[in-house]
C-alpha cells in the first residue's frame, strides 16, 4: 500500500437506543487517504404484488451478488459497512416508535445477528409512518469475505402498500489491490428528508489528479420512477472546476433518484423503494483542485438520503519503501563496540516514492543515557532540544529524498545496556505518519579496546573522524545482507587478532 490511512469519525454519531428525533444531516463519518476503491451495492426488502408502484409485501431475506469482476485483481477487504432503512410504524410523535436496530446478516462464509452502530430516524414530514436508516461495521464479523452472495432479514419495516413505503439494505466494501491509485475516500450517512430541498456537501484537503478522475455513490430511500421538476445532483471541484450533473442511461440528469441500482450484474431498473447508483464525476474536476462540493436538490419529488460516498484520485506522498535509519561510531575506541564516552552519529534517510509533494516533520526521542546532542545535516528547520531531535519545513518532492543527521555522546553504564533508536516521521498536511528503527544498539561496559582498524574496515568518514561501526535499520527487506557479510569478516578479522596476541 502506498498511501496510508487517515480515519475520521464525526462526534455526530447517533448510537444505539438513542436515535435522532428528527432528520439527521449528512456529515463525513469516515474518510480514507490510501491506494484503495470501495464497491457498493444492495438490494430491495420489499416490493408490489399488485402490479402498482407501491410496496405491500416483505422480501425475507433479500440478497444482493458481488461478483470479482466488480472489483479489482486480488483486492484485500479493509472496511465493511452495512445499511439497512426504510418505513416504520411510527404509533405517535414522530420518531417515538422503537427502530429496529437489529438484522441477521449472511455473507459469503457465515451467518450473524448484526446490531446497528449507529441508527437516524425521520419523522418523514408524515403522520403514518417513519423512516429510518442503521449502519454497522461489519468488517472484523466478515473477516475477508467480499465475491459471493449477501443477504439481510429481519427487518421489521412498515409495508403498507403506499406509495412511500419501502425497505432496502446497503452493503459498502472499502479495500485495497495492487492495481489501485492513491485515492480520497469520504463516506457521508445520517438521514435527510428531500423534497422541495437542496443540500451542499463540501470534500476539503485534496489534490486532485491530472487527469481528474473521481465517482460519487448514493444510497437513498424510496425514489418515484416519475421524477419531477427540480431534481438534480450537481457536482464541481474548487476553485477551478465547471459545474456538472451526473448522469447516465438509468439515471437522467433531471431524475436521478428513480428506483435503480446501476452497481450489480446486469444494473436494475424500476427496484421497489431504492436508489443505488455509482456515477463519474469526472467532468466536473479540474487537476490540482483542493476541494469537491456535491449538491442534491429534490423538487417534489420525496425520498431520504442515507448514505453518499465520493471518491476522487489523489496525488499522496509515500515513505513507506526505502526510508531507514542507521547509526555510526564516529569517535570510539576503535574496537567497533560502543562504550561509555563515544560519539554515535544517527542517520535518517527519508525517500518519497509517493505521487504528492510533502512537508515532513521528523521527531527522535533521546535516551538520558546520550549528551551532547547535535544535529549536523538537515534542510529543515530545527526545533531540537537535549531529550528529542525534532526538524520541521523538510520540503521533499515526489521521488526525492532527505537525509538528517545528530550526533549523541555516550553516557557510561555499569552493565550492558540494549538500546533502540527510532524516529517518527510525519506529514502534518496529509495526516499521515510512520516510525523507523535502527538496528538494536548495545553499549558495553568498561573502556574500549584498542583495536587500529574499523570492525567494518571502513576508512575515514566525510569529515576525516573515524568511523568504527555501523548499522542501517531499512524500511525495506534484502538491505542487509553486506552489513552482515561485513559482520562477519570483522568478527573473523578481530578473532585472528586476539589469537596472533596470544599466540605472541
Amino acid at each position: 500500500m502506498r498511501g496510508s490511512l487517515v480515519l475520521m469519525v464525526s462526534m455526530a454519531l447517533v448510537l444505539g437506543a438513542a436515535p435522532a428525533a428528527a432528520d439527521e444531516p449528512l456529515s463525513a463519518r469516515f474518510s480514507y487517504q490510501r491506494s484503495s476503491d470501495f464497491f457498493a451495492t444492495g438490494a430491495t426488502m420489499a416490493i408490489s404484488t399488485d402490479g402498482d408502484e407501491s410496496p405491500d409485501t416483505p422480501v425475507d431475506p433479500a440478497s444482493v451478488t458481488v461478483l470479482a469482476s466488480d472489483l479489482a485483481a486480488s483486492p484485500t477487504l479493509q472496511q465493511a459497512l452495512l445499511y439497512w432503512g426504510g418505513s416504520v410504524p411510527q404509533p405517535g410523535a414522530d420518531c417515538a416508535g422503537a427502530l429496529d436496530q437489529d438484522v441477521v446478516l449472511s455473507w459469503p462464509g457465515g451467518t450473524a445477528a448484526v446490531t446497528g452502530d449507529a441508527c437516524f430516524c425521520s419523522g418523514a414530514g408524515a403522520a403514518s409512518y417513519d423512516v429510518q436508516a442503521c449502519r454497522a461495521d461489519v468488517t472484523e464479523l466478515v473477516g475477508g469475505a467480499m465475491t459471493g452472495t449477501w443477504s439481510v432479514s429481519g427487518f421489521d419495516a412498515q409495508i403498507a402498500d403506499t406509495s412511500t413505503s419501502n425497505a432496502s439494505f446497503s452493503l459498502v466494501l472499502i479495500y485495497g489491490a495492487p492495481s489501485l491509485p492513491p485515492r480520497q475516500i469520504t463516506v457521508y450517512d445520517g438521514l435527510l428528508t428531500m423534497a422541495n430541498t437542496a443540500i451542499s456537501l463540501d470534500l476539503t484537503g485534496l489534490a486532485i489528479d491530472d487527469p481528474p478522475i473521481g465517482d460519487l455513490t448514493w444510497y437513498t430511500l424510496e425514489g418515484d420512477v416519475g421524477g419531477s421538476n427540480g431534481e438534480r445532483v450537481e457536482v464541481y471541484s474548487t476553485p477551478r472546476g465547471a459545474p456538472f450533473v451526473p448522469s447516465d442511461p438509468l439515471n437522467p440528469a433531471d431524475n436521478p433518484m428513480n428506483r435503480t441500482i446501476n452497481t450489480t450484474t446486469p444494473p436494475q431498473a424500476d427496484v421497489f423503494g431504492v436508489d443505488i447508483d455509482a456515477l463519474d464525476i469526472s467532468a466536473g474536476l479540474a487537476a490540482g483542485d483542493t476541494a469537491v462540493t456535491v449538491e442534491y436538490s429534490a423538487g417534489a419529488d420525496k425520498w431520504w438520503i442515507a448514505y453518499n460516498i465520493v471518491g476522487v484520485d489523489v496525488f499522496f506522498p509515500s515513505f513507506q519503501e526505502g526510508s531507514s535509519l542507521s547509526w555510526a561510531i564516529v569517535e570510539g575506541g576503535g574496537d567497533g563496540d560502543v562504550h561509555g564516552g563515544d560519539v554515535l552519529r544517527v542517520t535518517a534517510e527519508l525517500v518519497n516514492g509517493g505521487e504528492g509533494n510533502a512537508v515532513v516533520t521528523l521527531r527522535a526521542p533521546v535516551d538520558p543515557l546520550f549528551s551532547g546532542v547535535q544535529v549536523v545535516e538537515a534542510d529543515g528547520v530545527d526545533g531540537s532540544s537535549p531529550s528529542e531531535v525534532v526538524i520541521t519545513n523538510l520540503a521533499i518532492p515526489s521521488g526525492g529524498a532527505s537525509v538528517v543527521r545528530w550526533e549523541l555522546t555516550v553516557g557510561e553504564v555499569d552493565a550492558n545496556l540494549g538500546l533502540d533508536l527510532t524516529a517518527e516521521w510525519s506529514v502534518p498536511a496529509e495526516g499521515t505518519s510512520g516510525v523507523l528503527q535502527a538496528p538494536h544498539l548495545v553499549v558495553l561496559a568498561g573502556e574500549g579496546g584498542d583495536d587500529d582498524d574499523s570492525a567494518f574496515g571502513f576508512g575515514d568518514d566525510d569529515d576525516g573522524r573515524g568511523v568504527s561501526q555501523a548499522a542501517c535499520g531499512c524500511a525495506t527487506s534484502g538491505g542487509g545482507g553486506w552489513v552482515a557479510i561485513a559482520l562477519v569478516a570483522a568478527i573473523a578479522r578481530r578473532r585472528r587478532a586476539r589469537a596472533s596476541r596470544r599466540s605472541a
